[in-house]
């Protein structure tokens, strides 16, 4: 069951991650599971999309969502590397910012108020992005926390128990 799910989850992140005609042509493919973090790639090697998933481990309050999950991608058409979202399974509050805390390490992360992007948060600069893999590295859990735009605020607590792998995994098939 938990392996059917991950199979749906990746096509679903797959249709956010490249045109719908290359979808149709190809599906995502496993590349490995590192603990807490699953590793995908799609796309011909000169547009390649290789991306890792990790989920929460634990979500407060336990209240009813969409798909929750943290995504990490390398783009090796765009030559985009360690470009994070985080989806929060609802819309966030118009405006909002989404805190991360690694340990004693904090990040902003910042919502999007356009159509099909409303519960996403990205890490929009090199400086965060570059931070936030660092911490990730070294860290062993890591908390988000949003602000709906109706509701109650959420935090959602990611292990990062094989994370370094898993970034491993996908630069090496994105080269």
């Amino acid at each position: 069951m938990l392996r059917a799910t991950r199979f749906l989850f990746a096509g679903l992140l797959a249709a956010a991650l490249v045109p719908t005609a290359a979808i149709a042509r190809e599906q995502p493919k496993s590349i490995g599971s590192f603990q807490a973090w699953a590793a995908y790639t799609i796309g011909p090697p000169q547009k390649r999309t290789c991306y890792i998933v990790g989920r929460p481990v634990r979500s407060e309050p336990e209240v009813k969502r969409g798909d929750v999950y943290i995504l990490i991608s390398d783009q090796v058409g765009d030559k985009a590397m360690n470009q994070i979202s985080v989806n929060a399974g609802y819309p966030y509050r118009k405006d909002s910012k989404v805190a991360v805390a690694i340990g004693s390490a904090t990040f902003t992360l910042a919502t999007v108020d356009k159509p099909g992007y409303q519960d996403t948060a990205w890490a929009l600069d090199d400086q965060t992005r570059t931070g936030l893999i660092a911490a990730m590295r070294k860290g062993s859990s890591m908390t988000v926390k949003g602000e709906p735009a109706r509701g109650v605020g959420t935090t959602d607590t990611y292990s990062l128990d094989g994370i370094t792998k898993a970034l491993q995994t996908i630069a090496h098939a994105c080269r």
